[in-house]
């Protein structure tokens, strides 16, 4: 077993979870991979790294129906908590935006993939978690999948904007998102693949957006999107939708190995 893992039992399922941290801006960032027993055997299986979106409630625990799901179909699952998310860290929500988001998520991929080097990483990102996606380091994704993924002016970005009033000021100017630098961030992925699964009940994305980051993705290795017949609501704990999204990502995963 690597170095710095720890294994806690989790339920009959033969289910455990491995927990890391990622350190990034004085602050430990934590990571839970669900997996299979035993672990040496497991360690060349794929890796699904789920980024959730922007909700300010929201943590990792809620996303471990899914990552059990994944497990069920024989991968790894890890989630992490962002930076205003993390209990006992100084740093509030409103003290983070999506520069410090990104920074935690590439964190977090770097971890992993020093700490499961045989395993092809895939990342699931969620609504906002899908633009921070197109930030990450492409050598280290497989499969790209965005989930009725948001897009974001670049001033929210450079101008190190925290979540706030004036977050909200760049974001909500018609038509802000056009000029997102996250369409041309999803043109680098030209080694991994990319599934865009958008929500036909979609009240927050415009349908242009997950059109725009299919259509500029280069299409090497692969590309396709969706429809999945749900709400955009960031509830990741209905079993009906938990198993929509894993089984259409599972199949896409093992399709695009």
């Amino acid at each position: 077993m690597k170095k710095g893992i720890e294994v806690q039992k989790l339920n009959p399922q033969k289910i455990v979870a491995h927990s890391l941290s990622a350190e990034v801006g004085g602050s430990r960032i934590p990571i839970s991979v669900f997996a299979n027993q035993p672990y040496a055997q497991t360690m060349n299986t794929p890796l699904v790294l789920i980024i959730y979106g922007g909700a300010e409630q929201f943590t990792q625990d809620e996303l471990d129906l899914m990552k059990t799901a994944f497990v069920d179909r024989g991968m790894f699952a890890a989630g992490f908590n962002f930076r205003g998310h993390i209990t006992g860290d100084s740093r509030t929500f409103s003290e983070t935006g999506l520069h410090t988001r990104i920074e935690d998520a590439r964190a977090v991929l770097d971890l992993l993939t020093r700490a499961y080097p045989l395993a092809p990483i895939s990342v699931l990102a969620v609504s906002m978690g899908s633009y921070v996606a197109t930030f990450l380091d492409t050598d280290k994704i497989k499969n790209l999948i965005l989930v009725g993924p948001a897009a974001y002016h670049p001033d929210a970005v450079a101008g190190k904007v925290n979540f706030g009033p004036d977050f909200t000021s760049i974001i909500t100017k018609e038509n802000s998102w056009a000029d997102s630098d996250g369409f041309k961030n999803i043109g680098t992925f030209t080694k991994s693949s990319l599934l865009v699964m958008r929500f036909e009940y979609d009240e927050k994305i415009p349908p242009k957006i997950p059109e725009l980051y299919f259509a500029n993705h280069p299409g090497n290795p692969a590309k396709q999107l969706i429809n999945m017949t749900f709400p955009h609501d960031g509830n990741f704990i209905e079993p009906r939708k938990v198993r929509a999204l894993v089984s259409t990502a599972s199949h896409w995963i093992e399709t695009h190995p």
